[in-house]
């Protein structure tokens, strides 16, 4: 008996079944599903990187310096002088070429005083020579003449020299270097200045009677002499300053009434008269913030000797002095 058997397939059609029962399972297709679901949800959930922004430059920092209104005004810090340079008073020999100390040099130190002021308001240096003992022909006069026979200390001229019987005013080197000195021209003319003489009438509260010009400084400063008229029995002389700032400065010197007279007397047979030929200014300087001057007031027997120092718009006397001279 003839067994039958059934013919081989082909290898072919065995993959083809296999390729579609994997690609006919329904899970393929549900996985692929997800996969890209997770993907795109992944995706959406990343924070989009943002663009880093342009970082701005820093301004340069710009150190502002206060302007010259801004600044305050510093004060000026006004230097203290000492009592040990407090200048002295002196005159000349015949030849102008020396001085003589008029206070007894036991009472000051004469090697401290190296300048001495010349007419003019110029300053020069001086040397000191020793003491000089009293001369047999004293006549105590303290004139250029009788120069060789008053005790008292001596000093030579380094440069210049001083006019016969001329005051002068010897200094320290603090002294002189603490200050700044003005040249004086003397004028000594009657003042035209209608508009100062008012300025000081009216500060003053007198009526002017006479109004002199007496030096102007190169500093612009200027130097007056007013005589008011008197008041009852009270004269007023003033020596006026006006500053380069035309700050005024005023001496006051007051005078005596002579009942016997009747008229008002400054000094010593005056007659009751002002000459101002007979104020001579040694020297003008500014000491600080402040000026200086000194005075020398020619009378009939004599010689006062003033040291003014400025103090809240006066002149001050901070040193007064004496020379003798009678009626040589």
């Amino acid at each position: 008996m003839e067994v039958q058997k059934n013919p081989a397939r082909p290898t072919t059609d065995k993959n083809r079944r296999l390729r579609k029962r994997r690609t006919s399972s329904p899970l393929i297709p549900t996985l692929l599903i997800l996969l890209i679901t997770l993907a795109v949800t992944v995706t959406g959930c990343q924070k989009p990187e943002t663009p880093a922004e342009p970082v701005e430059p820093l301004p340069p920092v710009v150190v502002e310096e206060p302007s010259a209104e801004e600044v305050p005004e510093v004060p000026e810090v006004q230097p203290v002088h000492e009592p040990k340079d407090n200048p002295q008073f002196g005159y000349g020999d015949e030849q102008g070429i020396f001085a003589l100390l008029l206070s007894d040099p036991k009472t000051v130190n004469p090697e401290s005083y190296t300048h001495l002021s010349l007419p003019g308001g110029a300053v020069t240096e001086i040397k000191y020579e020793g003491i000089q003992p009293p001369g047999p022909n004293d006549t105590v006069m303290d004139i250029s003449s009788n120069f060789k026979q008053r005790y008292g200390a001596v000093y030579r001229l380094a440069g210049g020299k001083i006019p016969e019987n001329d005051s002068v005013t010897l200094m320290t080197a603090p002294f002189v270097s603490a200050r700044t000195f003005h040249n004086l021209t003397k004028v000594g003319t009657p003042s035209t200045d209608q508009a100062l003489l008012k300025k000081i009438e009216a500060e003053k509260k007198m009526v002017m009677k006479h109004f002199w010009h007496l030096y102007d400084a190169e500093n612009g400063a200027g130097i007056y002499l007013a005589q008011f008229e008197p008041q009852a029995d009270q004269a007023m002389l003033t020596l006026v300053l006006r500053d380069q700032e035309d700050a005024l400065w005023y001496a006051y010197f007051p005078a005596n009434y002579v009942k016997e007279l009747d008229l008002y007397s400054w000094r010593v047979d005056d007659g009751g008269e002002v000459h101002p030929e007979s104020f001579i200014v040694g020297w003008l300087a500014d000491f600080g913030s402040t000026p200086e001057l000194a005075l020398y007031w020619r009378g009939a027997e004599g010689e006062v000797l003033y040291w003014f120092r400025g103090d809240n718009g006066g002149l001050i006397k901070n040193l007064e002095g004496y020379r003798y001279w009678g009626a040589y």
